[in-house]
């Protein structure tokens, strides 16, 4: 199916005001350097199953959600997969797939950082505005363009009232 191998995943990290973002990035990238290199606990993973079954069974409470559950599904994978499957294809999933996926796809080489920061203008005044032209890309050395399999993203978030 055309779009089965087509994908971005991406993360992100919040900061809170006076936060240091650069410390947020590399304790992030640790983590998925972690899932890299070693396997996920056994208890950690038999506490995010429900997490994620949750998730999909709460993500179909209205009609637009089912309908874009089944749009995703189309387009990603030719096909509607029932609720039934894809629940017991998260029950399988091993610590073992996991540390496989992280090393295929969760590669430095393919890796974009954008940093999403108010414009000095903005934070001066209300510390509010965020906008597409104040992103910042920092691509990592080999990552071409336009072919990143994932992406992470920190935001430098407005002063709380």
């Amino acid at each position: 199916w055309e779009l089965q191998d087509a994908g971005l995943f991406y993360a992100f990290a919040s900061v809170r005001p006076g936060g240091d973002v650069d410390e947020v990035e590399r304790l992030f990238m640790a983590e998925i350097q972690r899932l890299r290199e070693e396997r996920v606990p056994p208890d950690e993973l038999a506490k995010v199953k429900p997490q994620i079954e949750v998730d999909l069974l709460s993500g179909m409470e209205t009609a637009n959600e089912k309908a874009s559950r089944i749009a995703r599904e189309y387009l990603s994978f030719g096909r509607i997969r029932s609720v039934d499957e894809r629940l017991k294809a998260y029950s399988a999933v091993t610590a073992e797939d996991v540390q496989r996926v992280a090393r295929t796809y969760f590669r430095d080489d393919r890796r974009s950082v954008v940093h999403v920061v108010p414009s000095p203008r903005s934070e001066a005044s209300s510390g509010s505005s965020l906008t597409a032209r104040h992103m910042v890309m920092k691509p990592s050395a080999g990552c071409p363009s336009c072919s990143c399999t994932w992406a992470i993203s920190s935001s430098k978030v407005a002063r709380e009232a």
